[in-house]
């Protein structure tokens, strides 16, 4: 892995060289020479150029074209005076929007980029920085799952009835059963008495 073998280098290029432990922070933009404000888009620059860069590369419709064939010397004081040039050079030395992703990398990957420009380690392979962008990436959890009622899928849904159930209507050609229909009060008070009356002349 890209983070273990950069660590072990460490470990043994300052067990080697002592001169190593306090590396030469003072670096300067590639671009225009001036003093780098830090690790911008894949190299190191000031400011000025950090910002042309991030606002020129999407906007290429609004830099002309150089009126000396592209051979402006980009500097600090001359920086502004051919957009062509400068973004041409921004390019030459490795800027591009790909490399924004280092300015987030930790002060590890930040000094071994220092020590690789002093000569004090080997270039990194595109394959491990590719395979260290991938492992960067944060993980996206998938969306929330919300399930769905288990009552239809345990029980079939069955058509709405009415409760009580209504009894089956009676045929039209058979007689109605008086006994069935429902009685009032004073009817049933009336049976009772017929049924006492005739218990007792029994």
């Amino acid at each position: 892995m890209l983070v273990v073998d950069t660590a072990e280098r460490f470990r043994q290029l300052l067990a080697n060289n002592p001169a190593l432990k306090t590396p030469n922070m003072n670096q300067q933009c590639k671009v225009c020479n001036e003093p780098a404000a830090g690790f911008h888009f894949g190299a190191f620059t000031c400011e000025g150029c950090k910002s042309f860069f991030g606002r020129t590369y999407n906007n290429l419709s609004s830099i002309s074209e150089c009126k000396n064939n592209g051979e402006c010397v980009i500097n600090k004081k001359n920086r502004t005076s051919c957009k062509a040039c400068r973004l041409r050079k921004c390019l030459l030395v490795g800027m591009s929007k790909s490399g924004s992703r280092y300015g987030r990398r930790s002060n590890w990957f930040k000094i071994h980029c220092l020590l690789q420009e002093q000569g004090g380690l080997p270039a990194v392979k595109k394959e491990d920085e590719e395979e260290e962008a991938q492992k960067e990436r944060r993980f996206t959890p998938p969306p929330p799952f919300y399930p769905q009622p288990r009552r239809h899928f345990l029980f079939p849904q069955e058509p709405w009835q009415p409760w009580p159930p209504t009894p089956p209507e009676a045929p039209q050609d058979q007689p109605i059963d008086l006994s069935l229909k429902p009685r009032t009060d004073s009817e049933v008070l009336d049976l009772t008495k017929r049924q006492a009356l005739a218990g007792w002349s029994s």
